[in-house]
């Protein structure tokens, strides 16, 4: 540590803040950084919630459309098919919705794919195949018998079950995802509190490490100065006393000569080179 010893003073009190300065810079950076992560954890947070409100409205578009036919096949009255056209309007909107608050998670995305596809085919191929197959029946194409037979199948049901599969699959995996990103939440919040506890703490502990530096420095290097100073006072002086002495009383063979303590490593900050003058 002798070469901290030869620095002037202005650069061991530049060193010593630097040093400190240096820590809360990064402390700030380190914070800014969590605080970025944890608002991003935030933001899918949120994404995660929508996604689960309108993968229950994309279920309760389906529930609406099912029984909304159902309606229509048993009265045959058209007053039943405006529900059933509302819910495919809502179904859209609620699985486009779905679809964007999911993109944080590729396999969501494919989900709602996969039920968007469902959905338009069990419309297409399924139910509006029933509907006309009732009108049919009411313009005398078509018999009951026949409508019955293929209601007797079962699809509409099968293929709206297997719908409902994949959407609690898909909300199932949401709210697994709401879990993490809380749980991730509480973590950043507790990290970050740490990290500003400990950089703070840090940062007392070497302002106070270099704050003890320096004055024991200073004060080691004042105290030598002091001594060389009594040295003068106490022996040169009276040894130069005894000279002036001696030549006033005609003696020209009394010497003085004035003599002070060794410097051991003297240094060369600015006290070194005072107790060297």
């Amino acid at each position: 540590m002798h070469w901290l010893d030869n620095l002037s003073l202005k650069w061991k009190l530049l060193g010593g803040f630097g040093v400190v300065l240096l820590i809360v810079a990064v402390q700030g950076v380190i914070t800014l950084r969590s605080t970025a992560s944890n608002e991003r954890t935030q933001e899918q947070y949120a994404d995660s919630y929508e996604a689960i409100v309108q993968s229950e409205q994309v279920y309760g578009a389906v529930l609406t459309m099912q029984s909304a036919q159902r309606g229509f096949l048993l009265t045959g009255k058209d007053s039943y098919l405006e529900p059933y056209s509302t819910g495919w309007e809502q179904f859209k909107n609620a699985i486009a919705s779905a679809r964007s608050h999911g993109t944080h998670d590729a396999a969501q995305v494919a989900r709602y794919d996969d039920i968007e596809t469902r959905v338009e085919a069990w419309r297409t191929d399924v139910m509006d195949v029933y509907i006309q197959t009732r009108r049919d029946v009411d313009a005398g194409k078509k018999t009951f018998a026949e409508l019955d037979a293929m209601l007797a199948t079962g699809r509409a049901k099968a293929e709206a079950d297997a719908i409902k599969a994949v959407l609690m699959e898909a909300e199932a995996r949401e709210r697994e995802l709401l879990g993490e990103r809380d749980q991730a939440m509480i973590d950043s919040s507790t990290m970050l509190s740490r990290l500003v506890m400990a950089g703070s703490g840090l940062s007392v502990v070497i302002g106070v490490a270099v704050a003890l530096f320096l004055t024991v420095s200073i004060t080691r290097r004042a105290s030598v100065v002091r001594g060389r100073l009594s040295s003068i006072e106490n022996n040169c002086l009276e040894a130069l006393e005894t000279g002036i002495g001696a030549v006033e009383q005609g003696d020209l063979t009394v010497s003085a000569k004035p003599v002070t303590p060794k410097i051991d490593k003297p240094g060369k900050d600015e006290l070194a080179r005072w107790r060297r003058a």
